[in-house]
């Protein structure tokens, strides 16, 4: 056979890998690990230099919610590898496997048509929270291609012999603790499809996978933990008014103005004209799983809508499937869907390339590493830090750490103060469990910054450069308005030389924090830290209102 024909007969195959390694290409270039991705990997580490599966050695509190990815990035850390590469590299094979799955799916479902499933493929690389989120070290790209995996086992007729669509849901639920709802929606589309006498890939055998796992993690959780629900989920439990009120704005955000709209209307169309098939139902349900969640749990505080990059590749492809019904309803007049594919191509590329290119990283995300470098290398090992910086600040400071957030500290998530305000993840503090353990160090946020910046953030005359003293996140705020905080003393340290490259490489950054005073203080002073007296904040109040 010629290269001509071989790339007749296999010229959908090269155009997806060409898809795929543009985006693979892209993606591994943009990548950038977020500050709750460390959160997991200080799990992962301590799992390898054999301290168990905890935050601080000795203490057992689950603060992750993806036990799956924790135990991945382990793998690769017990291989040599660093967490950071470990997880990127699993994200963009997972973000790669999404765009194949969609493509996958498209073909078993567009009737044999080549060109549809390549559209709803690139619709995918293009959509650039996709991307980002698969480079950036948390599990998202894993949980879609999860989610991908189940329902392309799912809509294979009939079921294998091996349970693939109950193994896939139960490796979800142990990639995220909310993967384990999703079974009940394959569950209640199965029993809906057998009452029709429509057959799917799965059977009663998918429940064992499906529920196996899941009940694995919980009896260890129980016997490990000694809780029935992780830190995280206790912590950043939805539900109220405001959380749906914000969570429901927070989706309607990621949907205005957005190619997703004309997604929407065109998997709508879909539905409509494939509405006795199977795929439609179960699709629709999982979207509203996705978006369900999304609007309970108030949204979420990370940039580029982490929790709905599942919505959108449903919504993929449902909308393709909407392109193909519009193919034939249009015989005469097929211009009109060829353009309209162009068009939405066209529109999501250039949306999501101007969302792509107008990501700028703050100075402080850049500078957090090189201040917990100054603390690691400072600051006596064992001296306990309190902060609630709890990925990059505690991963690289390998310091002993109290999250006064309460998402890895027991006591702050079981027995700290809520706020009645709308504040997603941020909800609950409680001075009285950080001040008993008695820390060496107290850190506030901004970690670092300018001279200035960091000793008016002491001052109190800001809480950072954009937000005033009332809008800190709550557990800060009892922090701060302790009146324990005066056996602390406010110091301020350079930490510019250990800040390499950059268009900000010569601008002088700092990091401040609190140190009980005594001993500790006398030996930071000498390793450069300078004392800085901290005044009472302007318009300042009892966040307990006592």
């Amino acid at each position: 056979m010629s290269a001509t024909e071989w790339l007749k007969k296999n010229w959908m195959y090269v155009a997806l890998g060409l898809i795929v390694a543009g985006w693979l290409t892209y993606s591994w270039f943009s990548r950038y690990v977020l500050e709750d991705a460390f959160i997991s990997f200080r799990y992962s580490r301590n799992l390898v230099r054999g301290e168990g599966l905890v935050y601080n050695p000795g203490e057992r509190a689950e603060g992750y919610t993806n036990l799956l990815w924790v135990l991945s990035v382990a793998g690769g850390m017990a291989l040599g590898l660093e967490a950071e590469t470990t997880a990127v590299i699993l994200g963009l094979v997972a973000g790669a496997l999404v765009i194949i799955l969609v493509w996958s799916i498209l073909r078993r479902l567009t009737q044999g048509n080549p060109y549809l499933p390549l559209l709803g493929a690139a619709l995918a690389a293009l959509y650039f929270p996709l991307s980002y989120h698969s480079g950036s070290g948390l599990e998202t790209a894993a949980f879609c291609a999860l989610l991908l995996a189940a329902v392309h086992s799912y809509l294979r007729a009939p079921p294998k012999r091996f349970p693939w669509t109950g193994l896939w849901l139960g490796l979800l639920a142990l990639t995220r603790t909310e993967g384990l709802a999703y079974t009940l929606f394959f569950a209640a589309h199965h029993i809906w499809m057998r009452r029709r006498k429509t057959e799917t890939g799965a059977d009663w055998r998918d429940l064992i996978p499906a529920l196996g796992l899941p009940l694995a993690q919980f009896v260890f959780r129980l016997f490990y933990y000694g809780l029935l629900l992780p830190l995280p989920a206790i912590v950043k439990a939805g539900g109220s008014l405001a959380h749906i009120l914000g969570g429901a704005k927070f989706v309607f955000n990621w949907m205005w103005g957005t190619p997703i709209i004309l997604l929407a209307f065109l998997a709508a169309y879909g539905v409509i004209r494939r509405w006795k098939r199977p795929e439609p139902g179960l699709l629709l349900l999982l979207l509203a799983a996705v978006v369900g969640f999304t609007v309970y749990a108030g949204g979420d505080m990370m940039g580029y809508y982490r929790f709905l990059v599942p919505a959108y590749l449903i919504l993929v492809v449902l909308a393709v499937g909407g392109v193909e019904d519009l193919f034939d309803a249009l015989a005469p007049r097929r211009l009109f869907p060829v353009l309209l594919s162009v068009f939405l191509a066209l529109w999501t590329a250039a949306w999501f390339t101007v969302t792509a290119a107008t990501r700028v990283r703050h100075p402080r995300e850049l500078l957090t590493p090189a201040s917990s470098g100054w603390l690691h290398d400072n600051v006596p090992p064992g001296t306990l830090l309190a902060s609630g910086a709890t990925g990059r600040l505690a991963y690289f400071s390998d310091l002993p750490f109290i999250d006064y957030y309460g998402l890895c500290t027991v006591e702050v998530a079981l027995h700290g103060e809520r706020t009645d305000e709308f504040r997603p993840g941020h909800e609950v503090g409680d001075s009285e469990a950080v001040f008993r353990r008695q820390p060496g160090l107290i850190v506030i946020r901004p970690l670092p910054g300018t001279r200035d910046q960091i000793e008016d953030w002491i001052a109190g005359r800001r809480a950072t450069t954009d937000y005033t003293w009332a809008e800190l996140p709550f557990a800060q705020q009892l922090v701060l308005s302790d009146p324990r905080m005066a056996d602390y003393q406010a110091l301020v340290v350079d930490v510019t030389e250990r800040v390499e490259g950059g268009p900000r490489e010569g601008e002088s950054y700092y990091m401040g924090f609190y140190a009980r005073r005594g001993e500790l203080v006398d030996l930071l002073v000498a390793r450069g830290a300078v004392p800085v007296e901290p005044a009472k904040p302007e318009g300042f109040f009892d966040p307990r209102g006592e």
